[in-house]
Formats: structure tokens, sequence, C-alpha cells
């Protein structure tokens, strides 16, 4: 009988740790499907401009699980702070993305806005190396992406009062790119 007991007790404490390996993905969904919920609640406040409960639920996302949907909710965090005016934590949040996410398709677009907030918060240098690496992004994009990405340069430029190289950015988009948006609304910067 002691034999049996000794087996048994063998065999329990060999299974238990599988029965709970066995519960751990079990888990983790349950924890997935709440961490998706929070997002898709966060996403309609945000769309519906409860900005202050969208940051909310998108910092406590970040604060429970930084790897959950990160480069999404890192845009919408720094979204969120551009959208209140707290163009000091929209700029970090927004380089906190290009250091984390260099290679994501939303690190261009990032680029421009970083340039354009770090010209109003006077950050001249960051500027200046942003451009330089907005310049080049630039030059290794596919045609298709080219246009539009000229088209900002040329904005960016202009606000900046860099007439010179905006009408550069300009006239590459009309040439290069006459039936592109930027170049329809560059013929028709007046009317708009």
């Amino acid at each position: 009988m002691r034999t049996h007991s000794i087996v048994r007790a063998v065999v329990t404490a060999a299974l238990l740790p599988l029965l709970l390996l066995s519960l751990v993905p079990i888990a983790r969904a349950g924890v997935l499907q709440e961490l998706d919920g929070i997002f898709k609640s966060a996403e309609i406040h945000f769309n519906h401009g409860d900005l202050s409960r969208a940051l909310d639920m998108f910092t406590e996302l970040r604060r429970r699980d930084s790897t959950f949907r990160g480069r999404e909710v890192n845009l919408y965090i720094a979204r969120c702070y551009e959208a209140q005016a707290r163009l000091g934590s929209a700029y970090r949040e927004y380089m906190g993305f290009l250091n984390r996410f260099p290679n994501s398709r939303s690190s261009v677009r990032v680029m421009v806005k970083l340039i354009a907030l770090g010209r109003v918060l006077g950050k001249e240098r960051d500027v200046a190396r942003l451009t330089k690496r907005l310049w080049k992004a630039t030059l290794d994009a596919s045609p298709e992406k080219r246009a539009p990405l000229l088209f900002d340069l040329a904005f960016l430029e202009r606000e900046a009062g860099e007439n010179a190289s905006a009408e550069l950015f300009e006239t590459e988009v009309r040439e290069r790119f006459p039936h592109s948006v930027g170049a329809f609304l560059l013929s028709h910067r007046g009317d708009y």
C-alpha cells in the first residue's frame, strides 16, 4: 500500500507542472482578450473626442503589456497629446516611437510630425537631423511613396521659411510626378 502512495505522489508531482503549463495559454488568451477590449474602447473614446479617457486607457494598456499592439498604442498616445495641445509630450511620444520602431511603415509620417513639432518647440538640432533622415527616406522610397514625401518636405520647408529648398521639392513633384495628388495641390495652391 505504501508503494502505491509513493507512485501516486511521484506521478502527481510529474503531472502537476504539465497541467499548470497547459493552463498558461488559456490564461494568456484571457488577458489578450481583455487587453483587446480595452484597446477597442480606447479607440472609440479617441474617435469620439474623449481624449483624456482615451489617453488614460492607452497608457494603461502600455503599462500592463508594452508589447500588446505597441506601435499602435504608442501612436495613439502621441496623437492624444497632440490633439490636447500638449506638444512637448506629443514630441516625446513620437520620438519614442521612432526610436522603438525605426522600420515601421509609420516612421516616415512620424518624422514629418516630429519636424513640424520640433520647429514649434524650438528643437532646431533635432529638426535638422530629422530633416536629413526624412530626405534619405524620400530618396530610398518607391516612386509611389516618393511624391507625397516630397510634397511633405516642401510644405515643411515653406512653413520654416526655406522657400528655395521648398521650390526644389515642389518642382520635383510637378515634373517627376505630374499626376500625383501633390502636383494637383501645387497647381491649385491659390484655390484652397
